[in-house]
Protein backbone atom coordinates (compact mmCIF):
# COMPACT_ATOMS: atom_id res chain seq x y z
CA UNK A 1 0.00 0.00 0.00
CA UNK A 2 3.04 2.18 0.97
CA UNK A 3 4.69 1.34 -2.75
CA UNK A 4 1.04 2.49 -4.65
CA UNK A 5 1.30 5.82 -2.58
CA UNK A 6 5.08 6.29 -3.25
CA UNK A 7 4.50 5.85 -6.92
CA UNK A 8 1.39 7.90 -7.01
CA UNK A 9 3.15 10.60 -5.83
CA UNK A 10 5.89 10.59 -8.49
CA UNK A 11 3.35 10.24 -11.23
CA UNK A 12 1.67 13.36 -10.03
CA UNK A 13 4.99 14.80 -9.66
CA UNK A 14 6.19 14.09 -12.96
CA UNK A 15 2.61 15.28 -14.24
CA UNK A 16 3.39 18.87 -12.80
CA UNK A 17 6.54 19.50 -13.86
CA UNK A 18 5.57 18.42 -17.21
CA UNK A 19 2.82 20.87 -17.35
CA UNK A 20 5.37 23.32 -16.46
CA UNK A 21 7.70 22.74 -19.04
CA UNK A 22 5.37 22.73 -21.57
CA UNK A 23 4.08 25.76 -20.54
CA UNK A 24 7.75 27.10 -21.21
CA UNK A 25 8.27 25.67 -24.25
CA UNK A 26 5.52 27.27 -25.60
CA UNK A 27 5.86 30.79 -24.05
CA UNK A 28 9.18 31.11 -22.65
CA UNK A 29 10.52 32.46 -25.49
CA UNK A 30 9.21 35.73 -25.49
CA UNK A 31 11.40 37.41 -22.56
CA UNK A 32 10.00 37.80 -19.11
CA UNK A 33 6.41 38.54 -19.68
CA UNK A 34 6.28 34.96 -21.74
CA UNK A 35 8.09 33.35 -19.07
CA UNK A 36 5.59 34.77 -16.62
CA UNK A 37 2.78 33.89 -18.78
CA UNK A 38 4.66 30.52 -19.18
CA UNK A 39 4.63 30.40 -15.49
CA UNK A 40 0.69 31.07 -15.22
CA UNK A 41 -0.51 28.46 -17.98
CA UNK A 42 1.83 25.84 -15.81
CA UNK A 43 0.22 26.55 -12.73
CA UNK A 44 -3.06 26.54 -14.70
CA UNK A 45 -2.68 23.34 -15.78
CA UNK A 46 -1.28 21.85 -12.82
CA UNK A 47 -3.86 22.89 -10.75
CA UNK A 48 -6.55 20.20 -11.72
CA UNK A 49 -3.91 17.50 -10.59
CA UNK A 50 -3.18 19.14 -7.39
CA UNK A 51 -6.37 19.59 -6.43
CA UNK A 52 -7.51 15.95 -5.58
CA UNK A 53 -3.88 15.12 -4.13
CA UNK A 54 -4.69 17.85 -1.73
CA UNK A 55 -8.23 16.97 -1.02
CA UNK A 56 -7.18 13.31 -0.40
CA UNK A 57 -4.44 14.67 2.20
CA UNK A 58 -7.21 16.68 3.98
CA UNK A 59 -9.50 14.11 3.92
CA UNK A 60 -7.14 11.64 5.37
CA UNK A 61 -5.55 14.07 7.98
CA UNK A 62 -9.49 14.77 8.99
CA UNK A 63 -9.78 11.09 9.61
CA UNK A 64 -6.63 10.59 11.35
CA UNK A 65 -7.15 13.57 13.57
CA UNK A 66 -11.02 13.55 14.03
CA UNK A 67 -11.07 13.82 17.79
CA UNK A 68 -10.50 17.09 19.03
CA UNK A 69 -7.82 17.62 22.21
CA UNK A 70 -11.20 17.95 24.31
CA UNK A 71 -12.26 14.80 23.27
CA UNK A 72 -8.86 12.69 23.43
CA UNK A 73 -8.71 14.22 27.20
CA UNK A 74 -11.83 13.29 27.91
CA UNK A 75 -11.35 9.57 26.32
CA UNK A 76 -8.36 8.76 28.01
CA UNK A 77 -9.89 10.56 31.37
CA UNK A 78 -12.89 8.24 30.61
CA UNK A 79 -10.91 4.77 29.90
CA UNK A 80 -8.60 4.98 33.00
CA UNK A 81 -11.66 5.50 35.12
CA UNK A 82 -12.74 2.20 33.84
CA UNK A 83 -9.74 0.40 34.20
CA UNK A 84 -9.76 1.32 37.96
CA UNK A 85 -11.23 -0.97 40.63
CA UNK A 86 -14.69 0.45 40.92
CA UNK A 87 -16.08 1.12 44.54
CA UNK A 88 -18.83 -1.98 45.02
CA UNK A 89 -16.91 -4.52 43.06
CA UNK A 90 -17.06 -6.98 46.18
CA UNK A 91 -21.13 -7.08 45.01
CA UNK A 92 -22.25 -10.73 43.51
CA UNK A 93 -23.90 -11.14 40.32
CA UNK A 94 -26.38 -13.69 41.45
CA UNK A 95 -28.22 -14.43 44.87
CA UNK A 96 -30.23 -16.99 45.00
CA UNK A 97 -33.92 -16.04 46.14
CA UNK A 98 -34.59 -18.67 49.29
CA UNK A 99 -31.28 -19.21 51.00
CA UNK A 100 -29.65 -15.39 50.34
CA UNK A 101 -26.69 -17.03 49.28
CA UNK A 102 -24.45 -15.46 46.52
CA UNK A 103 -21.87 -16.84 44.12
CA UNK A 104 -18.91 -14.74 46.07
CA UNK A 105 -20.07 -16.41 49.23
CA UNK A 106 -20.29 -19.93 47.67
CA UNK A 107 -18.51 -20.19 44.40
CA UNK A 108 -19.19 -24.04 44.36
CA UNK A 109 -22.25 -23.65 43.30
CA UNK A 110 -24.25 -23.10 40.34
CA UNK A 111 -27.02 -20.33 40.24
CA UNK A 112 -29.86 -21.08 37.04
CA UNK A 113 -32.97 -19.66 36.74
CA UNK A 114 -35.24 -21.64 38.36
CA UNK A 115 -38.35 -22.71 35.93
CA UNK A 116 -40.52 -24.45 38.79
CA UNK A 117 -40.74 -20.91 40.15
CA UNK A 118 -44.20 -19.32 39.18
CA UNK A 119 -41.66 -15.72 39.60
CA UNK A 120 -38.49 -14.62 38.34
CA UNK A 121 -36.25 -16.24 40.78
CA UNK A 122 -32.25 -17.67 40.70
CA UNK A 123 -31.90 -20.70 42.64
CA UNK A 124 -28.53 -22.58 43.21
CA UNK A 125 -28.21 -26.14 42.49
CA UNK A 126 -25.29 -28.28 44.09
CA UNK A 127 -22.87 -29.23 41.12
Amino acid sequence: MKWMLVFELVYVGYAVVMCYVNGFQAYGSNGAGGQLLAFIVGTLQSLPILVPVLHMFWFFHAIKMRLSRKQRKRQKQFQSQMSAPRPGSGISMHKCAICGRTEITNPELEFRYASACAITTIRFFEK
